[in-house]
């Protein structure tokens, strides 16, 4: 009968309230350290150098730059016509709030043969300057754009997805090549082992 297994489940119930309180709190611990050390490191994009004086663009790649759905995006997928499927996260030049220089540096990139300096930017281009409030959003590839560290609530998702194992290595790369390599590292796997293994190691044992 069903009596046995109800009984069973209504004496251990406690303990399990008390093992998801446990993961609770790691969460919402992990989720501020994250938010404090990885704060929009997936923001930033390569673009095309806007900047007075840093290109000389041809008129033809001028058109074709400022035509796109973000101007100046230096991002083949990303391009007139296409939607954000995918695109490579990037360290912000002057950005020294994460750490040791490390991440993924925009490379040149050519337009019709032509190559021009590329930048990282964490804000979209205003047509004089890099806009006051208008942020690149998280890449939509990874959670649809809720996967992030920006605030407490997202910061939470990801570590809840991060913990079921759930494209965990995809996010800890991005946020290296969006900050710092080693901080990445050792946060995520730290959160996966806690995680992981040892908070549902414990309900399991309940």
């Amino acid at each position: 009968s069903m009596k046995p297994i109800l009984s069973t489940l209504a004496r251990s119930l406690q303990s399990v309230i008390n093992v998801w309180a446990v993961l609770a709190l790691f969460l919402c611990i992990y989720g501020i350290l994250s938010i404090e050390l990885m704060s929009g490191t997936l923001r930033g994009y390569c673009y095309f150098d806007p900047r007075p004086g840093r290109n000389n663009f041809t008129p033809a790649a001028f058109s074709r730059l400022i035509s796109q759905q973000t101007p100046f995006i230096a991002e083949q997928d990303n391009n007139l016509g296409g939607w954000n499927v995918y695109v490579q996260t990037c360290r912000p030049d002057d950005e020294q709030a994460f750490g040791p220089s490390s991440g993924y540096i925009c490379a040149p990139m050519a337009i019709d043969g032509v190559v021009y300096a590329t930048t990282c930017s964490t804000k979209k281009w205003c047509g004089t300057d890099w806009c006051i409030n208008d942020w690149n959003r998280s890449p939509l590839d990874i959670g649809a754009g809720n996967i992030n560290y920006d605030n407490i609530g997202s910061a939470v998702v990801t570590n809840f997805q991060t913990m079921t194992f759930a494209s965990w290595n995809d996010v800890q790369y991005r946020i290296a090549n969006g900050g710092n390599i080693w901080l990445s590292r050792m946060y995520h796997t730290s959160w996966v082992f806690i995680g992981a293994f040892v908070v549902m190691q414990l309900v399991l044992a309940v």
